[in-house]
C-alpha cells in the first residue's frame, strides 16, 4: 500500500495551513443529555459553543513554537491530510425527477459491479425507511419514482468489508434528479496511519461540577479506509465520570458509550474527521485530579481552563498554563507539540486546584448553620440551654437541605445537571436529611416527658 510516512507528518504539523491548524470546529456538546450519544439541542448549546470558541481563541493567541519548515515538506504535508472525495452527490438535469443515480467505482476509477447499495429515507415527523440494491455490471444502480420536495431527505451508503461510504444527505429536486458517486476505497485494520493533528480539552467550571469537553481532528494518512476493530476501539475516560455526550456525526464514526467511557465504531477513510464529545466530574473539594486517555497517536494537544479567581491549571508533561484572553473572558491555557521522535503521547493527567467554593447563596446558609453551631458549643456548658441550640442548629440544616433538594430539581428540569449526578447527589441529600429528622425524633422523644411533667 502506498502510504505517507507519519513521521513526515509529524514534522510537519506547525506549518500546515489554518484549515489544519485551527482546532475542530464541530458543534460542540453542552449541558449533560437526556440519552446515551445524544447531542440534545437546547438553547444553551449555543452559549456553550461560544465559550469553547472564546477558549479557543484564547489559546490560538498564545505563542507558538517555531515549526517553520522548506515549501517543498510543506506541501508534502498538506497533501497528506486532504479531504478525498470518496463520495459526491450532486442535482444531474439529465436525470428525470425522482431518480437517483449512484454509481460506484474502485480506486482507480473503474465500475464495481455486484456492490451494495443502501438509500436511507428520513421521513419529516421522524419515521425512516432504507431502499437497497446492487450495482449492474457498469457500475450503476438507479431507482426511479421516488418523492421529491423538502417531506424527505435522502442518503446513500455503499458498504464494504466493514467500511460505509456515504454522501451528504439531500432532498430531491422537483425538476431533476440525483446523480451520487462513490469511490470504493480498500480497507485496513492497521491504525499505523492514524494521527490526531489537533486535539483539545476545555475545562468549566458549574454548579458542583466539572464539564469537560473534548475535540479531537483526526487524519488518516494512509490509501486505505480504517476499520475499528469488532465491538470498537476502547476509550476510557476518568473515573467518576457522569452525563456523557457526543456529538451527531454524518459520516461513519460513532461514538458507543459504556460504563468506562465510550467505543469507537465504524470506519475512517483517508483524509480527515472531527469528533466531539463532553461530560461531568462531579467537584468534591478545593481540588480534584483525573486522567484523560488518547486513543490514536498524538501530533498537538492543548488543555484550556476558565480562568477564576485563583484557580490553577497544571497538566503532567504540559509547559506551565498561561493566562490568555479572548472576549474581555480569561482563560489558563497549556499545549504540548509532539515530534516523531517523542514516545507516544497516550495519557496525561490534568490537576485542578483552588476551585472556588458554593455560590453565594450556599455560602450564606452554611453559614447561619455554622454560627448555629458556634452557639450551639458556646451553650456546651449550660445545661438547660444546649437542647435550643442543638434543636435550632439541626432544624437550620434541615432547611438548608430542603433548599438545595428544590434547587437540585430545578437545575435537572432545566437540563443543567444530568440524570446520574441528579440521582446520586439527591441519594446523597436524602441521606442526610433522614439522620437529621432521626436526631430530631430523638430530641422530641426525650424532650416529651418534661412536657407532660
Amino acid at each position: 500500500m502506498s502510504r505517507i510516512s507519519l513521521t513526515v507528518a509529524l514534522l510537519l504539523l506547525g506549518s500546515l495551513e489554518s484549515a489544519h491548524a485551527q482546532p475542530v470546529p464541530a458543534p460542540l456538546p453542552d449541558s449533560p443529555a437526556t440519552g446515551p450519544a445524544q447531542l440534545i439541542g437546547r438553547g444553551s448549546a449555543a452559549g456553550a459553543q461560544e465559550r469553547v470558541e472564546r477558549a479557543t481563541e484564547a489559546a490560538e493567541s498564545a505563542p507558538q513554537a517555531d515549526t517553520t519548515q522548506d515549501e517543498e515538506t510543506r506541501q508534502r504535508a498538506q497533501r497528506a491530510l486532504a479531504q478525498p472525495e470518496v463520495a459526491t452527490s450532486q442535482t444531474d438535469e439529465s436525470l428525470p425527477a425522482g431518480t437517483i443515480r449512484v454509481e460506484v467505482t474502485d480506486p482507480n476509477g473503474r465500475p464495481v459491479a455486484s456492490a451494495a447499495v443502501r438509500i436511507g429515507v428520513m421521513v419529516q415527523g421522524g419515521d425512516r425507511d432504507a431502499i437497497s440494491g446492487q450495482t449492474n455490471a457498469e457500475g450503476v444502480f438507479e431507482k426511479a419514482d421516488l418523492p421529491t420536495g423538502s417531506s424527505q431527505a435522502y442518503r446513500v451508503t455503499v458498504p464494504v468489508e466493514g467500511a460505509v461510504y456515504g454522501a451528504t444527505p439531500f432532498r430531491l429536486d422537483p425538476s431533476h434528479g440525483q446523480r451520487v458517486r462513490v469511490r470504493r476505497m480498500g480497507t485496513t485494520t492497521d491504525d499505523a496511519s492514524l494521527l490526531m493533528v489537533m486535539g483539545q480539552t476545555v475545562l468549566e467550571l458549574r454548579e458542583g461540577r466539572l464539564h469537560v469537553v473534548q475535540q479531537s481532528q483526526i487524519s488518516n494518512l494512509g490509501a486505505e479506509t480504517y476499520v475499528f476493530p469488532s465491538g470498537g476501539l476502547p476509550v476510557q475516560l476518568p473515573a467518576g465520570f457522569t452525563a456523557f455526550q457526543s456529538q451527531a456525526m454524518m459520516s461513519d464514526q460513532r461514538l458507543i458509550p459504556n460504563d468506562d467511557g465510550f467505543s469507537l465504531q465504524g470506519s475512517m477513510p483517508s483524509g480527515s474527521v472531527s469528533l466531539a464529545w463532553a461530560y461531568d466530574l462531579p467537584i468534591s473539594g478545593r481540588s480534584m485530579t483525573f486522567r484523560v486517555a488518547l486513543p490514536f497517536r498524538t501530533a498537538r494537544y492543548r488543555v484550556i481552563s476558565s480562568a477564576a479567581p485563583g484557580l490553577r491549571l497544571r497538566v503532567t508533561g504540559f509547559p506551565p498554563a498561561q493566562a490568555q484572553d479572548a472576549r474581555g473572558e480569561s482563560f489558563l491555557v497549556t499545549e504540548l507539540q509532539r515530534s516523531p521522535s517523542d514516545p507516544p503521547l497516550r495519557t496525561f493527567t490534568v490537576t485542578v486546584s483552588g476551585i472556588p467554593g458554593p455560590g453565594p447563596q450556599r455560602m450564606i446558609a452554611l453559614g447561619a448553620a455554622g454560627l448555629l453551631l458556634f452557639i450551639a458549643l458556646i451553650f456546651v456548658f449550660r445545661p438547660g440551654d444546649r437542647r435550643k441550640a442543638e434543636a435550632a442548629v439541626l432544624d437550620a440544616r434541615r432547611l438548608e437541605i430542603l433548599a438545595e433538594v428544590k434547587e437540585l430539581e430545578r437545575l435537572r428540569s432545566a437540563s443543567e445537571v444530568g440524570p446520574k449526578y441528579h440521582e446520586r447527589r439527591l441519594r446523597q441529600l436524602t441521606t442526610e436529611l433522614a439522620r437529621v429528622l432521626q436526631l430530631q425524633e430523638r430530641q422530641a422523644a426525650v424532650d416529651a416527658p418534661a412536657t407532660a411533667a
